[in-house]
């Protein structure tokens, strides 16, 4: 998981769609669909 944080700090989509998929699948459908770049993530964020 600090590795995903790592990976949205640095901005690095593909990675963090990378480990997610590594991810056991219980913690995958807690985390939920990761962003494929910022301005999904961003737009995430502003939808809640």
């Amino acid at each position: 998981m600090m590795k995903m944080v790592e990976a949205i700090d640095e901005g690095d989509y593909v990675l963090l769609g990378q480990i997610s998929v590594a991810i056991r699948s219980p913690y995958r459908e807690r985390v939920g669909r990761v962003p494929s770049q910022r301005s999904h993530d961003l737009a995430a964020n502003s939808a809640r």
